[in-house]
């Protein structure tokens, strides 16, 4: 399995008419798209999917896709999938095995994705900030916040948007979003190395409507006052 990443910017966008870049079913979905601020979000999250999967497919196999050939929809929870042209269908890949995340934050777009069929990810950006102590205890668990309190009030700021984004990765991997709650999953971050660094994830399956704890692996790495995390969720062989 690999697992490769980009995050691209306002400056990233392309100029001019993004119907040099959208496929026709992205055209009709972007169209519905009521505000302003979401159809950026929208639109740079799709153009970051697309570099990221158009530089795989040329190291897969030395094929430039265009990007109009590429189409990223919605599956039924809402979560992107991918798509690719009929007339590319002949090429020994089927995007259906790829699987990839996207999340926005401020002026930045974060994609995440995965080649491997038998596993789920998520991924999420977070602009570091300060969040109130009463966001602490409303949405950590008691080992969390004990992880919180450990740390010199310094970094805080840092850990609480990690504990947070990591939460936010997890849940979107189990395909559950913010539907539950939040403390249903406990994230321990392992120190910062400068580099993805690991979360262990440990979950309610009470809270989480689940028989069998879920099993997920994550990785954390905070950028330029944004935290990026990571969760794999391995599915049932």
């Amino acid at each position: 399995m690999s697992i490769t990443w980009l995050i691209q910017t306002d400056a990233n966008l392309p100029p001019g008419n993004s119907a040099d870049w959208l496929s026709s079913i992205e055209h009709e979905r972007y169209a519905g798209l009521k505000t302003d601020k979401r159809r950026h979000d929208w639109l740079l999250g799709r153009w970051t999917t697309k570099c990221l999967v158009r530089a795989y497919v040329v190291q897969a196999l030395g094929t430039l896709l265009p990007y109009t050939a590429i189409s990223i929809e919605s599956d039924w929870d809402g979560a992107p999938l991918l798509r690719l042209d009929a007339i590319y269908r002949h090429l020994a890949l089927s995007l259906d095995d790829l699987r990839v995340s996207i999340s926005h934050s401020g002026d930045r777009a974060l994609c995440v994705l995965s080649d491997c069929a038998t596993c789920v990810i998520g991924c999420d950006i977070e602009r570091i900030e300060q969040r109130s102590w009463g966001f602490v205890e409303d949405y950590c668990t008691n080992q969390e916040v004990a992880l919180v309190c450990s740390h010199p009030e310094q970094q805080r700021e840092t850990l609480i948007t990690a504990i947070w984004s990591a939460k936010e990765a997890a849940l979107k991997a189990l395909r559950l979003g913010l539907s539950v709650d939040t403390r249903s999953i406990s994230c321990a971050l392992a120190a910062q190395t400068g580099s993805w660094s690991p979360v262990v994830f440990s979950c309610d399956q009470q809270l989480l409507g689940r028989t069998s704890a879920p099993q997920l692996s994550g990785w954390w790495w905070p950028q330029d006052r944004y935290v990026l995390t990571v969760a794999s969720l391995a599915l049932a062989q």
